[in-house]
């Protein structure tokens, strides 16, 4: 695994990373800001059954994790910024979930997740 994350790091700033980062950041805002109950359908897949409370918070740590780690792999910048630029992400996200009409609201757990989930990427950035 190691030897893997290695022959990846041999390529950070590469321009793979930087589309990645910015496909997956469009995505990250379409999942986000689309309205409830879009996605939603009526099948009962394994997936679907699969449900504790809270998982979203699970979801919104994952998801802001990802995107702090592909943000190291694509830009060489300040390491702090690892950690800033997902969080105040995560931040305008869930503003814009207040201030548009889609049914979603803001949540301050949803931030605190993003949060997490950049601040442990940012302390696995910061060890390398």
């Amino acid at each position: 695994m190691q030897q893997r994350i290695k022959s990846l790091l041999e390529h950070k700033n590469s321009q793979y990373f930087r589309v990645s980062l910015y496909a997956y950041t469009v995505l990250l805002f379409i999942a986000t800001l689309t309205p409830l109950g879009y996605f939603q359908g009526g099948d009962s897949s394994l997936l679907s059954q699969i449900v504790f409370p809270h998982i979203d918070k699970v979801v919104h740590f994952f998801m802001f994790f990802f995107m702090a780690i592909l943000l190291y792999c694509s830009f060489n910048l300040n390491k702090i910024l690892y950690f800033t630029i997902p969080t105040a992400t995560g931040i305008l996200i869930e503003v814009l979930q207040h201030t548009t009409n889609t049914g979603r609201t803001f949540d301050i757990f949803d931030i605190a997740a993003n949060t997490a989930g950049a601040f442990i990427a940012f302390l696995f950035i910061r060890k390398r």
